[in-house]
């Protein structure tokens, strides 16, 4: 699912093929969390999330990204994000 779901979710231009893959991308991510595997659809998880918000989907849109956060944090720890500060 993560092949088929390639190209910049924020780009309206590849809508017209993601949005046909975003119910089965919903249900692996189902699937996969039902299953307790988290790490091969982190990826999966944050596309379809960046999708549903750059639709306006925000409310579809948020449970996605705690997700993909809970993943990272998860896999990395909670303070990974690099600061911003130069």
């Amino acid at each position: 699912m993560n092949a088929a779901f390639e190209g910049d979710p924020d780009d309206i231009r590849t809508w017209a093929r993601l949005d046909p893959l975003a119910p089965h991308a919903r249900s692996v991510i189902e699937w996969a969390d039902c299953k307790g595997i988290a790490e091969p659809t982190a990826l999966l998880v944050k596309q379809l999330g960046v999708l549903l918000y750059a639709k306006s989907l925000y409310a579809q849109a948020e449970p996605l990204y705690r997700r993909a956060l809970a993943i990272s944090e998860a896999n990395f720890g909670p303070n990974t994000r690099k600061s911003r500060s130069a």
